[in-house]
């Protein structure tokens, strides 16, 4: 499954399109503004966003003078869907009538990009019934259904005057259906069971509130420093020592040089909350001669303590998976010490399972002894 569920801003279709590799032929549904004034503008805004980056575009209105046969073909021909704003209501029933919400949920289930931008990211959801709270469209009873294609209600326009506390009712009256809310500025991404939602360079995770994920920066280096220290500090102490923690103090510069030295397929993401940088992930390359050609790493991942239970390293552990699948990484490997009982059960309950590697070394003058995990990744 691969889709772009943007609200208003296409600038995330660039880039999650280079990472999926851009499709030549997009099939264009605008029916959900079909009469609203600002219709053609609206249109000509989405069908510049994909001639912009070389691909053919198929306007394939939903109208009532369209031929259902007509219309399912073309979608079945595309390689990627784009479903554009308007009225939730109106899309979502002329999909059903046409008889496209089975072209589009097996394009889906195939694996074609479908991209919806407002009213088309609702249309995917598991249905429209919160709208009620939300939508200015009058909403018929009962609403049509959603296409059920994604777990999560996409919630646009979160940062127009007043449409948060309508988000919030929503939420209130439908506790049972999940919801996403979604800036003008943001896409949520998802790709298999991996989701995330962009602004601009960063990427929040839609389950953890006000946390940001990005690319680590030399910048970050002083506080990943101090978030090592910290975890280390928390977590180390049973077999370190408390008093040799106390004094241990990971060095900024140390890091500066390493996040210097980071080349390709390696990459570091750090965890940005109101007070900063509280997690990170380094993935790349397994060093170890004994793995199998095409093993990475999940070299280094660490949480500040204070946000230990929050879902800040499930989103990172879920980015790193993803993130070597991406680099063309099969399986992955990660080594704990053997007597970190935090980590070692939140790895065997992610699906890591120990290999029998044992390694040795110092640290801070007391001998550890570490263990290997490994897992296979998916895309």
């Amino acid at each position: 499954m691969r889709m772009l569920l943007a609200s208003v801003s296409l600038s995330a279709v660039p880039g999650v399109f280079a990472e999926w590799g851009a499709p030549r032929r997009v099939a264009f549904v605008p029916t959900a503004a079909d009469e609203l004034p600002e219709r053609d503008a609206m249109m000509r805004s989405m069908v510049r966003a994909f001639t912009d980056l070389g691909c053919e575009v198929d306007v394939v209105d939903l109208d009532e003078s369209a031929d259902p046969a007509s219309v399912c073909a073309r979608l079945a021909a595309a390689e990627v869907i784009a479903v554009g704003g308007g009225d939730p209501y109106r899309l979502a029933a002329r999909v059903r009538a046409t008889g496209a919400s089975s072209v589009i949920a097996d394009a889906v289930t195939r694996g074609v990009p479908y991209v919806g931008l407002s009213a088309g990211a609702m249309l995917v959801g598991p249905t429209l019934e919160p709208l009620r709270f939300t939508s200015p469209f009058p909403a018929p009873d009962p609403p049509p259904c959603a296409l059920g294609l994604f777990a999560r209600l996409v919630l646009p326009h979160d940062d127009r005057p007043g449409r948060r506390a309508h988000h919030d009712a929503a939420r209130a009256a439908h506790p049972d259906v999940p919801m996403v809310a979604l800036r003008d500025d943001e896409a949520l991404v998802v790709h298999d069971r991996h989701l995330e939602v962009r602004a601009g360079k960063d990427a929040r995770d839609p389950d953890v509130a006000g946390v940001v994920l990005r690319d680590g920066a030399i910048t970050d280096a002083p506080e990943i420093a101090a978030v090592f220290t910290a975890a280390a500090r928390a977590a180390w102490s049973d077999f370190l020592g408390e008093e040799r923690l106390a004094a241990f103090e990971s060095p900024a510069a140390q890091w500066e040089q390493r996040i210097a030295d980071l080349t390709a397929p390696a990459r570091l993401r750090v965890a940005i909350d109101d007070q900063g940088v509280v997690g990170f992930a380094w993935i790349g390359p397994a060093p170890d001669l004994d793995v199998a050609p095409g093993t990475g790493q999940l070299d280094l991942f660490y949480t500040h303590p204070r946000c230990w239970g929050t879902g800040i390293g499930r989103s990172l552990h879920r980015w790193a998976l993803s993130a070597l699948a991406s680099a063309g990484f099969a399986r992955a490997v990660l080594w704990t010490e053997a007597r970190n009982e935090r980590p070692l059960r939140i790895y065997v309950a992610a699906g890591w399972t120990l290999d029998g590697a044992v390694r040795e070394r110092e640290f801070l003058g007391v001998g550890i002894r570490e263990l290997r995990h490994q897992r296979v990744v998916e895309a």
